[in-house]
């Protein structure tokens, strides 16, 4: 592309027409120089890839707080804050579902939960999923259930992650939470979530 701004006469005063010809060549995005390093272009200018990558993947974290958390049913008995996710009654089992957001070719490398649980064990299920609208199918990604033995406050973790790629162009995904009080509300509850994973670019 032939430059807006053209050489002058030693000497010479530079006129408006020939100042505004420089800026565009310097400025302006259609006709401007692309620093192409060809003629007219103006001298190679490198790192102006249209994609910004890490040199190496990058690690990230989301929280999910019990306050995210909405249950399947409105008859269903439950108590939910900032702290904990705990079932309502002795005889009823909880289920409760929260939608989360990962960036797009983000790779999922753990899935962390923290219960309190007391008394009985194998009461609380918290499993990671991915959703297909096309064809209205669920695909479990990790598991992190409170387990048979552990009592207190402790946390379970789950690093053999299935369909570990984030792809938003084809699915959402989901954390779905299952609670069993069997014999007192108080012996089960959900205290939170992390999700670690990792990116190779800024987040979009």
């Amino acid at each position: 592309m032939a430059p807006n701004s053209s050489d002058t006469t030693a000497g010479a005063d530079g006129s408006a027409t020939q100042y505004n010809n420089l800026r565009a060549d310097v400025l302006n995005i259609s006709t401007g120089h692309t620093h192409s390093g060809s003629a007219n272009e103006g001298k190679l200018v490198t790192g102006l890839a249209t994609t910004v990558a890490f040199g190496s993947a990058v690690t990230r974290y989301l929280a999910i707080s019990p306050g995210n958390f909405v249950p399947e049913q409105d008859t269903s008995d439950w108590s939910i804050n900032s702290s904990r996710v705990q079932p309502g009654s002795n005889t009823a089992q909880l289920l409760c579902y929260a939608g989360i957001q990962l960036p797009n070719g983000a790779i999922v490398t753990s899935l962390k939960v923290n219960w309190t649980q007391a008394g009985h064990a194998n009461q609380g299920s918290c499993s990671l999923y991915r959703y297909t609208p096309a064809t209205n199918t669920n695909d479990a990604m990790a598991t992190a259930d409170s387990g048979a033995t552990t009592t207190g406050i402790f946390t379970v973790e789950d690093t053999s992650i299935s369909y570990a790629t984030i792809d938003n162009t084809q699915y959402s995904y989901c954390i779905v939470l299952s609670l069993d009080a069997v014999d007192d509300a108080t012996e089960i509850n959900f205290n939170g979530l992390i999700i670690t994973y990792t990116i190779l670019a800024p987040l979009p």
